[in-house]
C-alpha cells in the first residue's frame, strides 16, 4: 500500500460543495474490490499550496490540513488563488482524463501545460490518495 498527491482540476462552480465534486470525478478511478483494478481506495485533501496573497479572504480557499493556522497556504480553490505547483504524482483533468509520472510521457511538462491553460475559474484542489 501506498500513498500519492494528486491535483484533481474542477469546472467552476464546483467549489461550492468540493467534497462532493471530488468523489464525482474520482470515483471512476476507485480500486475495484473485485478485480483489484483502478488508483485508490481512499483520499482526502492535502495540498501544498502557496495563496496568493491579495486572495487570502477567498471564501472557496480549503484550509491547509498541514498547516491550519497559516493563511498564505490551503488545500485547494480557485486557480487565480493558488501558485500552483509541479511536486504532485498525478493530475486529474477537468473532463475527467488522468496523467500520471508512470504512464504520461514527459508528465511534468504535460502537467505544467496544462494547468497554466486552465481558466482562473476552475477549481483545483490536491489530494493524498491511498491505494
Amino acid at each position: 500500500m501506498s500513498h500519492f498527491g494528486i491535483q484533481v482540476c474542477l469546472a467552476p462552480g464546483s467549489e461550492t460543495d468540493w467534497p462532493a465534486a471530488v468523489a464525482s470525478a474520482m470515483e471512476p478511478y476507485r480500486i475495484d474490490d473485485e478485480t483489484g483494478l483502478g488508483e485508490w481506495d481512499h483520499w482526502h485533501s492535502s495540498g501544498d499550496f502557496r495563496v496568493r496573497p491579495e486572495h487570502v479572504d477567498d471564501p472557496f480557499l480549503v484550509p491547509s490540513s498541514q498547516w491550519p493556522a497559516d493563511p498564505l497556504r490551503c488545500d485547494g480553490g480557485p486557480k487565480r488563488a493558488l501558485e500552483l505547483i509541479e511536486t504532485t504524482f498525478a493530475l486529474l483533468a477537468v473532463d475527467g482524463r488522468w496523467f500520471d509520472i508512470e504512464q504520461t510521457p514527459d508528465y511534468e511538462a504535460v502537467a505544467r501545460a496544462y494547468l497554466d491553460a486552465l481558466p482562473d475559474d476552475t477549481f483545483v484542489i490536491e489530494l493524498d490518495c491511498h491505494s
